[in-house]
């Protein structure tokens, strides 16, 4: 039960220190506040409070769970179930209001709630009960060959639940590849010409533009077929 305790100590206590680093810069702080205010889950003037009592909670709990005293350990376990079962109420009704707003929970996320993180929140909850249970149960005395499995499993767990989202975004698959484009003639449309000598309007026809590709080859042929120009004649009338 020793071990069992480190370890969820350390993956308990990685998660919220995480957590609440992430939200003690003024910028990110504002974050935070921002994405609570979205949510619409407290008024507005509760909203400040709120975040200052959230990062609180964490670090509080983060310390608990640091101290070597067995009832500040298990106080810390206890204070991080609740925070999680709380959060998990918030987002389950986030969802069922059709409002998936991004968490700003370990910083400038953009992944958007989805039921995952609800599952996420729940089984931490459990982890900290067992960890809660593990610490007052444990016995016995301890080896430190176990114990540095027991913290070093813990903190790479921790560190992996906060970036389960990054991961996952990674083999999310992206957004649909954008056609080619057809590679044909473009036609642009030509004004009028100006009255003929007639009295008459010359009849208006679309400019074709050939690709370039189409150019260079008929480059040869108009050459070839195009007589030479003569002094004495301009305009096809002859001077």
């Amino acid at each position: 039960m020793h071990y069992l305790a480190i370890g969820l100590r350390c993956l308990v206590g990685v998660v919220f220190l995480i957590s609440s680093l992430s939200k003690l810069g003024p910028s990110s702080h504002r974050e935070f506040r921002a994405s609570l205010r979205a949510m619409r889950l407290l008024p507005d003037r509760l909203t400040a409070p709120a975040a200052v009592c959230v990062v609180s909670g964490e670090l509080a709990l983060v310390l608990c769970l640091a101290a070597p005293s067995r009832f500040l350990v298990v106080a810390g376990f206890a204070v991080a179930g609740l925070l999680l079962l709380v959060f998990s109420g918030a987002i389950a009704v986030l969802l069922r209001r059709g409002n998936n707003r991004p968490c700003r929970c370990f910083g400038s996320s953009a992944t958007a709630l989805a039921p995952h993180h609800v599952l996420r929140n729940v089984l931490l909850a459990a982890a900290a009960a067992t960890g809660a249970f593990a610490s007052t149960a444990a016995r016995g005395p301890l080896e430190w060959a176990g114990v540095l499995v027991a913290v070093c499993a813990g903190v790479a767990l921790g560190g992996l639940v906060t970036v389960l989202d990054e991961i996952a975004s990674l083999f999310r698959p992206g957004g649909a590849v954008p056609a080619p484009v057809a590679r044909d003639r473009t036609v642009v449309p030509v004004p009028a010409r100006e009255r003929s000598r007639s009295g008459r309007s010359a009849p208006s026809a679309p400019l074709v533009i050939p690709e370039a590709s189409d150019a260079l080859e008929g480059a040869d042929a108009s050459d070839a077929s195009t007589p030479p120009k003569c002094p004495h004649i301009r305009n096809g009338v002859k001077r």
